[in-house]
């Protein structure tokens, strides 16, 4: 999986529906649910690793090399995400968030039993639609407040 691209990919589709191209306007970014997910033991080099670090860079690096103004307003990623069990496993702080859009107010969310939200969500929004080579599959309909599942690919 090309993560660079997937980001690059995701976020420039996102900002075009959310924002004039044209637009000088500064957006708030808030970046949360990024853990260290590599095991306190297996990682002694002091350097953060695993698959949430990569991602997580890549967002920063679409943030800095894109021409939009970014103001980051929060910022719990990685080992600010991070608790360790006994045995040294890491698992996040925060498992997710709700945004009351409104308001912009934001606030950490659980789900019962599992550490993330159900699988079949998480898979959705990585799938490509169906149309449009290499856009990603826009799962959630703000208007109606629905998540709607499309024909795509995977």
């Amino acid at each position: 999986m090309d993560v660079p691209e997937i980001i690059d990919n995701g976020l420039t589709q996102m900002l075009s529906s959310i924002i004039d191209q044209e637009s000088d306007e500064i957006l708030d970014v808030h970046l949360i649910n990024g853990q260290n997910t590599v095991p306190r033991e297996a990682n002694n080099t002091g350097r953060i690793e695993g698959v949430s670090m990569e991602l997580c860079e890549s967002i920063i690096q679409f943030l800095c090399k894109s021409n939009k103004r970014f103001s980051i307003k929060t910022l719990h990623i990685l080992d600010r995400n991070t608790v360790h069990d006994e045995r040294g496993n890491a698992y996040p702080i925060f498992s997710g968030f709700l945004v009351e859009t409104a308001t912009g107010s934001i606030f950490p969310a659980t789900f019962d039993k599992t550490i993330y939200p159900d699988a079949t969500v998480r898979a959705a929004r990585l799938m490509t639609s169906h149309g449009t080579y290499k856009r990603l599959l826009e799962t959630y309909e703000t208007m109606s407040d629905k998540y709607v599942i499309a024909p795509c690919s995977w």
